[in-house]
This record gives structure tokens, C-alpha cells and sequence, in this order.
């Protein structure tokens, strides 16, 4: 019944959103997407290439901006459906497991487990673009 009550509350914010912004790159969204990307490219190089240490401040940087996107709605979702709403959260609830993975992967100077990580970032990556964003943008 959570849920429901806080996908409820989620589509009336976005309702809100929507009414006051005029296409999705004036989102909030949009800026902690561009925020990840910028990041994640600066962290699959590194990662990649073996050097942890460079990467703190961007692992960090990623996972921050995936859990203020927790609390948004996709602009084209402001609209839609609760089961949408589910889906994205949990596409999105993922992700931020992923980078905390990542995170803690880095911070403790850990190839392995970055690698994992970024591995799975990577698809959740593609997941998600392929469920939302050509519907958002």
C-alpha cells in the first residue's frame, strides 16, 4: 500500500512539474542524467584503464546524481501510467544499487568488484534508454 501511495504522490508531483515546464530538457532529470553521463565517462575510462585512485569524486558525483533521479518523474511519464512510475523507479532503484556498488568498489581500491559494476551499470544503462528515454526526449 506504500507504494501505491507513494507512486500516487509521485504522478501528482510530476502533474505539477509537467504543468510548469515545457519540455523535458527543463527538468531537473535532464540535468542529473547529463550529470551521469559527463560522469560515467570520465569513470569507464579509469575503471578500463586500472586507475581507481582518479575516480573517487566522480564515482561519488554518479551515485548522488542517480539518487536525487530517484525522486523524479520522467517528463514523459508525468502523464502515464502508475505501472510506468514502478517500472522507471525500479529501473532507476537498480542503478543506484549499481553505483553504490561502484562507489564502495573504487573507494576501496577494488578492480574487480568497479569492473562488476560498471558492467552492470552498463546494461541497467540500456535498459532504461530503451524503456523511457526515446519516450522523454
Amino acid at each position: 500500500m506504500a507504494v501505491k501511495q507513494m507512486l500516487g504522490a509521485l504522478a501528482l508531483s510530476g502533474l505539477m512539474v509537467s504543468g510548469s515546464v515545457a519540455r523535458c530538457a527543463d527538468t531537473e532529470l535532464f540535468g542529473y542524467m547529463e550529470s551521469m553521463r559527463d560522469n560515467l565517462q570520465v569513470i569507464t575510462r579509469n575503471v578500463r584503464g586500472g586507475n581507481l585512485d582518479a575516480i573517487e569524486q566522480e564515482a561519488t558525483a554518479f551515485a548522488q546524481a542517480v539518487e536525487a533521479a530517484t525522486q523524479e518523474v520522467p517528463y514523459a511519464l508525468s502523464n502515464g501510467s502508475s505501472a510506468d512510475l514502478e517500472d522507471y523507479q525500479n529501473v532507476i532503484g537498480d542503478l543506484y544499487a549499481a553505483a553504490r556498488s561502484l562507489e564502495d568498489a573504487v573507494l576501496a581500491g577494488d578492480q574487480a568488484t568497479a569492473t562488476a559494476a560498471l558492467n552492470e551499470m552498463s546494461q541497467i544503462r540500456r535498459t532504461g534508454h530503451g524503456r523511457f528515454k526515446a519516450r522523454s526526449c
